[in-house]
């Protein structure tokens, strides 16, 4: 079952983060040599050029909290391979990000998602694009082994693709993507500039492909009769909570000093395994030397 568009507990979490200041941008504590920040917006700004090029030279994360659903398209798919009908009866905003691959359907509180940005001449950075993302794949994969994951693995060799690759991201792997035993768990994207990388780095909570089926045109050769069910997606990919046993994600969220700014609100599995995810992800970014 897919989580409701706004889980109850993560989305007052979220508030609770929104309302540190007036603005929807949060400064926070620096996790060792990376400035840490969190930004609650509608998805398409979350998707505009960061960090400000003033930042560019030094390392920078940013959690990424969106404020409505929505359907982000790669930036090679064409306006046609969405239905926009049905996506505004399902009241999804349709966005274009600036890195390639398939569609994936962002909604509050129904995913865990850290942006990194890393300066060229950093000792992380690779011109090797296929080389360049296994860094914070190997940071997503220790996270989970920390939450109690074991088999998990980074996929290091270029995209491998599949029939419906092209249409949904969790379809296909690419380079510094984790998976889940054979199930993709972790979305990795970059864009390159001269100034550095911007890394999107995404995984569900829950995985149900489902809704985003449902406003998707079916690719050239496969059968098309009204929406797409979803059934033959159910086994490319997993979320988090599938797979993070839950009391280990809330004694590691009760351990958290920060617990980033999240009140009490025990008893959603949710909120537990997200807040916990993000404890581990900082940490590791933390261990990481300048």
């Amino acid at each position: 079952m897919c989580i409701s568009p706004m889980v109850p507990g993560y989305a007052e979490m979220a508030k609770t983060m929104s309302d540190w200041s007036s603005a929807d941008l949060h400064p926070m504590t620096s996790a060792s040599s990376w400035s840490v920040e969190m930004l609650t917006a509608d998805v398409a700004s979350l998707h505009q050029t960061w960090p400000s090029p003033s930042r560019r030279g030094q390392r920078a994360v940013r959690w990424s909290y969106p404020s409505r659903p929505a359907v982000v398209l790669g930036s090679t798919q064409r306006p046609s391979d969405i239905d926009e009908v049905r996506a505004a009866s399902a009241g999804l905003e349709v966005v274009r990000r600036g890195t390639g691959g398939g569609a994936v359907l962002v909604r509050p509180g129904e995913q865990v998602w850290l942006d990194v940005w890393l300066p060229r001449g950093d000792p992380l950075w690779s011109d090797d694009v296929v080389r360049s993302a296994g860094w914070i794949g190997s940071l997503w994969a220790g996270a989970l082994r920390d939450m109690g994951v074991d088999d998990v693995r980074v996929h290091s060799g270029r995209l491998s693709r599949s029939e419906w690759s092209d249409v949904v991201c969790f379809a296909g792997v690419g380079p510094g993507e984790v998976l889940a035993g054979n199930a993709k768990i972790v979305g990795v994207a970059q864009r390159r500039s001269r100034e550095g990388a911007h890394f999107h780095t995404m995984a569900p909570l829950r995985w149900d492909p489902t809704a985003l089926m449902e406003v998707m045109v079916s690719p050239p050769g496969v059968p098309q009769s009204g929406s797409l069910s979803g059934n033959e997606l159910q086994d490319v990919a997993t979320g988090l909570c599938n797979i993070v046993p839950l009391l280990r994600a809330i004694r590691s969220e009760a351990e958290s000093p920060s617990n980033f700014g999240s009140p009490d609100i025990s008893g959603s599995p949710e909120v537990s395994i997200a807040s916990a995810m993000q404890v581990a992800l900082t940490t590791g970014l933390a261990s990481i030397p300048a």
